[in-house]
């Protein structure tokens, strides 16, 4: 008796000599669980290859896939443009295209898994440190720049491969000017970056990362990244497109971080408490300023020389505004201060609120929205419409 599916069957048999005597007998089959799995549900490859003996191949791989069903395999990549997928035999064949990640559905028709592919820049350097976590210390990774990098977008993999550990770690910090621009003869960083996505794990970005990187124009941030660090922007006169990730954690901006940036329009997210001084100094394309996080002190010269700043929004616990924290001054002017016609400050706290902050927090010398050199301040508060 052959079974062809789950269930139970009654099977008579009859005697070939007399067929007044039978006999029969219920069988019953149990379902056999069908299982399709990957020998692993996460891959990093690199974008391209360029031929070096220190350097391993990695613009494709081949995972173990397990099948004990009859039904017909296939493999579908969601994000071709990403990474491309063929299955044959057991073996799953995943393709580098471009930077990015892409998830690669594995499936029968019926039952289904996922792989999820990183498609990371070729050429950058991972360091391999111990962090503490909690109690424990444990292996993660540091990334940085290298002269084999070709590629001008850099993003950076939430994981990379550690042979020493045979396992794939966290990539969870930039490294201290990493990507920056120096002079000497010692390789630091190249000046062809254009965008940057600091990857899904990294929690710090460290000080003067891609300081200098004259060409970078977009930088997307992870949804773990916790501090930028000094000057991590300071002077990329291009970059003008700042992406906060959903849901993000960011605490905190360090001093001069996007000092001489392009940047236009920003809104800095509800989680970031912590500017520190100089953060948008000298942002000459700088319109309006969204503080949506619980800060307290805006430092001097955060938005020094921003001539073009006529909108800003302010958190209600800002207790300080040190001097010449808003001091507009022109550099081709001989650093005289200018005249604004009219600009808006947007409170989120009361107009009684507002006053005292008016009053005792905000310092006298060079804050050009709040002496006579602006004309018409106008100040909403949040209670200004119920009144």
């Amino acid at each position: 008796v052959t079974a062809t599916a789950a269930g139970e069957v009654k099977v008579k048999a009859t005697s070939t000599v007399d067929d007044t005597k039978s006999a029969e007998h219920t069988v019953v089959f149990e379902a056999v669980e069908v299982n399709l799995t990957l020998a692993q549900n996460y891959v990093v490859l690199e974008d391209k290859y360029v031929d070096n003996e220190d350097t391993e191949d990695l613009t494709s791989a081949e995972i173990e896939v397990t099948y004990n069903g009859s039904g017909e395999v296939e493999a579908i990549s969601k994000t071709p443009e990403i990474a491309t997928a063929v299955y044959s035999e057991g073996i799953l064949t995943v393709n580098a295209v471009k930077t990015g990640k892409a998830v690669i559905e594995v499936t029968d028709g019926d039952k289904k898994t996922e792989l999820t592919v990183e498609v990371a820049t070729f050429g950058l350097n991972y360091g391999r440190f111990m962090a503490t976590v909690g109690d424990n210390q444990v292996p993660q990774l540091r990334v940085s720049d290298s002269d084999r990098r070709t590629d001008t977008n850099i993003y950076i993999p939430g994981s990379f491969y550690s042979i020493d550990d045979e396992a794939y770690l966290p990539v969870t910090e930039i490294a201290e000017g990493g990507f920056t621009v120096k002079q000497g003869k010692d390789f630091v960083g190249k000046t062809n970056i254009t965008s940057v996505y600091t990857g899904d794990n990294v929690v710090i970005v460290q000080q003067d990362a891609f300081n200098n990187d004259s060409e970078l124009k977009t930088v997307t941030l992870g949804a773990n990244l916790r501090v930028l660090s000094h000057r991590n922007f300071q002077n990329c006169s291009k970059l003008d497109t700042i992406n906060w990730a959903e849901n993000g954690v960011v605490q905190e901006i360090g001093q001069s971080c996007f000092l001489g940036t392009a940047v236009v329009d920003v809104v800095l997210p509800e989680t970031i408490t912590k500017l520190n001084s100089s953060i948008f100094n000298g942002c000459s394309e700088l319109r309006s300023i969204k503080i949506l996080g619980d800060a307290t002190i805006i430092y001097g010269g955060s938005f020094q020389c921003c001539l073009k700043l006529r909108e800003v929004w302010l958190p209600a616990t800002i207790t300080t505004i040190e001097s010449l924290a808003f001091y507009f001054a022109d550099a081709e002017n001989g650093w005289a201060e200018i005249t604004v016609e009219e600009a808006t400050i947007h409170f989120a706290g009361t107009r009684e609120q507002w006053d005292n902050l008016r009053a005792n927090g905000i310092g006298d010398s060079g804050n050009t929205l709040f002496n006579s050199n602006t004309k018409n301040l106008i100040v909403i508060c949040a209670d200004d419409a119920a009144e």
